[in-house]
C-alpha cells in the first residue's frame, strides 16, 4: 500500500511538472524528463538526508513525456467547430522549428464547407478546402498609420494581394493554421509536411509515470490546444 500511494503521488507530480513546462514554454512544447536518482527523487524519499545511490525499493522513479509534435496528423473537425494548429514547435533543448511546406487534404463533398486561415500578427492568408505549399492564397495585411513622432494614429486599412503559401510561411517564425467547418457534417482532414519538419498537433498528449518496487502508476492526459488558442478563431475571415 505504501508503494502504491508513493507511485500514485509521484505520477501526479510528473503530470504537474509537465503542465508547468507547458505553461512556461507554450502549448507547442515537445519534451520529456525523468527523475531516477536519489538527488532528483529526494522530495519523495523516505530518507531525504540519505544522498546515496537510488534504491528501487525505497525511492521513486518518475517522469513525464509531452507528445505534441507530428509530421503526419489526421483527425476530424465537427460542424461549426474549429481547430488551431501551430505550424511550429519547441524542442526540449530550447530550439524552435517550423514547417514551410505543409500539405493539407480534406475529405468532403462540398468544397465550401471548410475554410482556413494562416495567421501571424497583422498578416494572414486565407482559402478554402485543401492546399499545399505552392497554393496561391489571399494575403491580407492590417496597415497602421503613424505620425512623424511615431505616435500611432487611429485610422487603419486593409491591403489585399496574392501570395504562395510557402512564401508566406518563410516570412515569420510562428504561424498558426486555423480550420473551420461551416457545414453540417464531420469533415476528415490530414496535415503532413513535405520538408520533414514538424508542427504542433491540435491535441497534445501528456504521459506521466512513476514506479517504486513492483508498483507502477501511469496517467494519460489529452489537452485540446484549440481551447487555449480560442481567441484566434475570431481571426477567421470570409474567403
Amino acid at each position: 500500500m505504501s508503494h502504491f500511494m508513493k507511485s500514485r503521488t509521484a505520477s501526479e507530480s510528473g503530470w504537474e511538472i509537465a503542465m508547468l513546462k507547458l505553461k512556461e514554454n507554450g502549448f507547442w512544447y515537445h519534451g520529456n524528463e525523468t527523475y531516477d536518482t536519489a538527488w532528483e527523487s529526494i522530495m519523495l524519499s523516505k530518507f531525504p538526508l540519505d544522498t546515496g545511490e537510488f534504491r528501487e525499493n525505497r525511492d521513486v522513479f518518475f517522469g513525464y513525456e509531452i507528445d505534441s509534435k507530428s509530421d503526419d496528423y489526421s483527425w476530424i473537425v465537427e460542424p461549426w467547430d474549429f481547430k488551431i494548429i501551430p505550424l511550429f514547435y519547441l524542442e526540449d533543448n530550447g530550439w524552435g522549428w517550423k514547417t514551410n511546406k505543409p500539405i493539407f487534404t480534406v475529405e468532403s463533398w462540398t468544397e465550401d464547407d471548410l475554410v482556413w486561415n494562416m495567421i501571424w500578427d497583422v498578416w494572414w492568408i486565407s482559402g478554402k478546402w485543401g492546399f499545399d505549399w505552392i497554393t496561391w492564397a489571399n494575403l491580407k495585411t492590417l496597415n497602421e498609420v503613424w505620425d512623424n513622432t511615431w505616435n500611432w494614429l487611429s485610422n487603419k486599412w486593409f491591403s489585399l494581394e496574392n501570395i504562395i503559401v510557402e512564401n508566406f510561411l518563410n516570412l515569420w517564425e510562428k504561424n498558426y493554421l486555423t480550420i473551420y467547418n461551416v457545414g453540417s457534417s464531420n469533415i476528415d482532414y490530414r496535415l503532413i509536411t513535405w520538408d520533414g519538419e514538424n508542427f504542433t498537433k491540435p491535441v497534445t498528449k501528456v504521459y506521466s509515470s512513476a514506479k517504486i518496487g513492483d508498483i507502477k502508476q501511469n496517467i494519460e492526459l489529452e489537452i485540446e490546444n484549440s481551447k487555449y488558442f480560442d481567441v484566434l478563431k475570431y481571426s477567421i475571415y470570409d474567403y
